[in-house]
């Protein structure tokens, strides 16, 4: 499903260098892919949403957006949505390479299809990238690439499977939000 205006529209050079009309560039994710930030004020929410955005330098088309809030203190990027045209790079190389620019230093999921569960499953096995979890204000020691400790089916969670006692667990995965950040590098 495609959640973003933004994504697969082209954009001229002139609209993205001059106008800004993608925020600003902050990394080149590959040879052919630019990264951009935006930050706009909702004033019908509120509240500043972000987004970032994979541009094909080439064509000027928006191949992956990523949309979410960011606290600007703590440069904690809060992801509510990603969508991809499925051209470009891969949605985990993204988020790796938003950690790597330190644009924003922790990446947080909240609720995830199964494609984002196959996201943080492969960003989890970047090189330098730690996951865990985070569940009423404490870490929670995971292994990412592993569905059953990580994600619970938004269906068992209408059927009412997670109410009561039933399943306690089972409304901690629900419940706990996804953590990405990277190592701190050893030095001797």
């Amino acid at each position: 499903t495609k959640f973003n205006f933004e994504t697969g529209r082209k954009y001229s050079k002139r609209n993205i260098e001059k106008h800004g009309v993608l925020g600003e560039k902050i990394a080149s994710v590959d040879k052919d892919h630019d990264l951009y930030h935006k930050s706009q004020f909702s004033w019908l929410h509120g509240k500043t949403h972000n987004s970032y955005h994979v541009v094909h330098r080439g064509s000027g088309e928006v191949t992956t957006t990523i949309n979410g809030v960011r606290n600007p203190k703590t440069k904690t990027f809060e992801i509510k949505t990603t969508d991809s045209t499925g051209t470009g790079p891969k949605a985990h190389k993204i988020y790796r390479k938003i950690l790597q620019t330190g644009h924003s230093n922790t990446l947080v999921g909240t609720s995830h299809s199964e494609g984002g569960q196959k996201i943080w499953q492969k960003l989890s096995s970047e090189k330098g990238v730690s996951v865990h979890g985070w569940h009423a204000g404490k870490a929670v020691n995971i292994d990412p690439k592993d569905p059953e400790e990580t994600h619970v089916s938004s269906d068992e969670a209408r059927k009412g499977y997670l109410r009561g006692k039933r399943d306690l667990a089972g409304r901690q995965i629900y419940k706990m939000k996804l953590v990405a950040s990277l190592h701190k590098r050893k030095t001797v």
